[in-house]
């Protein structure tokens, strides 16, 4: 993501078939942090639900063609405030005789009001990641499983896809060996962030977060032991990398198996930066971090995916000023 953009992972109502389901490695920051500044209207925020109609009931409502319903997945955002979203198709498609395994890249402009599809030729299936970048470059995370398949009985084939600005044609760029593509950004250098996640049946494979270096033009590995179960991922205009990641084999509680981690700019070490449970809607309902984006002032988002027990929030680590704060020159997270 751009220090433009904000991204954010967007959980499905049907998680049965969407189970969890969003620099400078190396050298010292380029860039200098954006001054936070207020925002012009600081009126109340009204939320405008852009969801397709068929989803506005429960049970959904069908279409004539049941196979136009797409779920949506994560989102990005760029210069020029077009909206794209990564979508697989609805299990209500099933029996309207395309196959269930089937994605769309959708971009929205004129605020929400024309959508547009830049699928093209992607053969996406699956996808799940998604970001751009300054030059309007869409990049997409595209897998064959879809999330929590458990009955596959061939292997998943994870690719990275870029669509250059103004063009119709997709290309892969995929890391050597990816295995199950997630949350992907791009950082102010051109920098390429992909999560090698882990699907339900892959739960002895080492994640990695690949990095493709525009300067040097190759891929390299920047997770450690620390990372488990990585989800999603933002990196701001320092070159810092914050991801969502879950730990594996977290005893239960209210002791939350997801953290939010950060990667300083060049720097080798992970941090936890995960906010405590009492910054959760309730003390008794654990952090639960999903999805996550940074805006334009380098604030950094996450989704709180509060679950059955309490009400979903979005929390923000806000950017510059304060001390004490979970994240040195940043305030703790907050619940908005």
């Amino acid at each position: 993501m751009t220090n433009q953009s904000k991204k954010w992972g967007i959980l499905s109502s049907l998680l049965a078939v969407t189970l969890l389901m969003p620099s400078g490695w190396g050298g010292g920051k380029a860039y200098a942090r954006p001054t936070p500044q207020a925002p012009a209207y600081t009126g109340s925020l009204t939320w405008v639900n852009y969801t397709d109609p068929a989803y506005q009931l429960y049970p959904p409502q069908l279409p004539t063609n049941p196979g136009d319903i797409y779920i949506p997945l994560f989102m990005d955002i760029d210069n020029a405030d077009h909206f794209y979203i990564s979508k697989v198709r609805s299990p209500l498609s099933l029996g309207s005789g395309s196959s269930l395994h089937s994605g769309k890249i959708e971009k929205l402009s004129d605020n929400g009001q024309t959508s547009s599809d830049i699928t093209y030729d992607s053969g996406v299936t699956t996808p799940i990641g998604i970001a751009v970048n300054d030059a309007g470059d869409v990049y997409v995370a595209d897998n064959t499983w879809s999330m929590g398949t458990s009955n596959n009985t061939t292997p998943n084939t994870a690719r990275l896809l870029k669509l250059t600005h103004d063009t119709t044609a997709w290309q892969s760029i995929t890391p050597p060996g990816l295995k199950y593509a997630m949350g992907v950004d791009v950082d102010k250098q051109g920098n390429v962030y992909v999560i090698d996640g882990k699907s339900d049946t892959q739960s002895t494979v080492t994640p990695r977060i690949w990095k493709w270096s525009q300067a040097q033009s190759t891929w390299t590995d920047i997770a450690t032991s620390a990372v488990t179960y990585p989800i999603d991922i933002a990196v701001d205009s320092a070159g810092d990398v914050f991801i969502t990641n879950m730990k594996m084999n977290q005893s239960s509680g209210t002791t939350s198996p997801y953290q939010v981690l950060k990667l300083a700019a060049g720097d080798t070490n992970w941090t936890d930066i995960t906010p405590a449970s009492s910054s959760s809607p309730s003390a008794a309902i654990p952090f639960m971090a999903y999805g996550i984006g940074i805006d334009r002032y380098d604030n950094v988002w996450a989704a709180n995916m509060a679950g059955l027990q309490g009400v979903s929030k979005v929390m923000k680590l806000e950017s510059g000023g304060g001390s004490g704060g979970l994240d040195g020159d940043r305030h703790p997270f907050e619940c908005i």
